[in-house]
């Protein structure tokens, strides 16, 4: 381990303190989207979110979306975690509906297939 290395990693925690509150959507490997505010991931990175909502995905055959359920707080295993992206015009946004989140206003903080980005 180099000297450089624990001022990085603080670098890292400060870049996602700043994450906290956020809009956030997280696309979990059976297809669900998850999007709420991020409230914080542990060592092992799993997410916790609080006001999720829950969207499942439309179905292929009748091209009709899956019903949208409120979860309130959610637990997203890492496991489960395919893409994570923050909103980072969650101040600027009149419209607050967890929903609305586009990649191109996005940051992507973790993939399972990958190692975590942030």
């Amino acid at each position: 381990m180099d000297a450089t290395s624990p001022r990085k990693e603080n670098e890292k925690i400060a870049q996602v303190r700043s994450f906290m509150g956020k809009r956030i959507k997280v696309v979990i490997s059976d297809g669900r989207i998850i999007t709420g505010k991020f409230y914080c991931f542990d060592q092992q990175g799993n997410i916790l979110v609080s006001e999720a909502e829950e969207e499942k995905p439309k179905k292929e055959v009748t091209g009709v979306l899956g019903a949208n359920r409120l979860l309130g707080i959610a637990l997203i295993p890492f496991k489960f975690v395919l893409e994570c992206f923050i909103d980072q015009n969650d101040e600027k946004r009149a419209d607050r509906s967890t929903t609305n989140i586009e990649s191109n206003t996005t940051i992507p903080i973790a993939s399972s297939s990958t190692e975590t980005t942030v």
